[in-house]
């Protein structure tokens, strides 16, 4: 089973995503600060990460940038509420995969998942 990391300050989206990734077969891991996401991309070693861009404390793309260092072949794909091309492009350009808009479409994030996961 494949293991995806969700992290988001905000349970409740935490929770939307998760309902979606497990009805779809992943296994979930949650992550609500950026510090906890990278330890558990060294603990669990998760296939994939989605990484919501706005958090306080360290900020999404601060914690793509630690990831990786961690880990530079593995995807991330940026969650975000805010439709900034520039945020988006800074994230693809610190290595994201790819990028998703709040509220999420759930058709085109588990494509984006599946077709990385293949």
């Amino acid at each position: 089973m494949k293991k995806i990391l969700c992290v988001d300050d905000e349970p409740i989206n935490l929770m939307i995503i998760e309902v979606n990734l497990m009805a779809q077969g992943y296994e979930v891991y949650k992550a609500e600060d950026g510090l906890t996401a990278i330890r558990m991309v060294r603990d669990i070693k998760p296939q994939l990460v989605l990484l919501d861009i706005m958090m306080p404390g360290l900020n999404g793309i601060d914690t793509l940038k630690e990831i990786k260092k961690i880990d530079p072949d593995l995807p991330v794909i940026m969650v975000t509420g805010v439709t900034d091309e520039e945020t988006a492009k800074s994230a693809v350009e610190q290595g994201a995969y790819d990028y998703v808009t709040k509220p999420i479409d759930f058709e085109y994030l588990n494509t984006t998942i599946l077709i990385k996961l293949l």
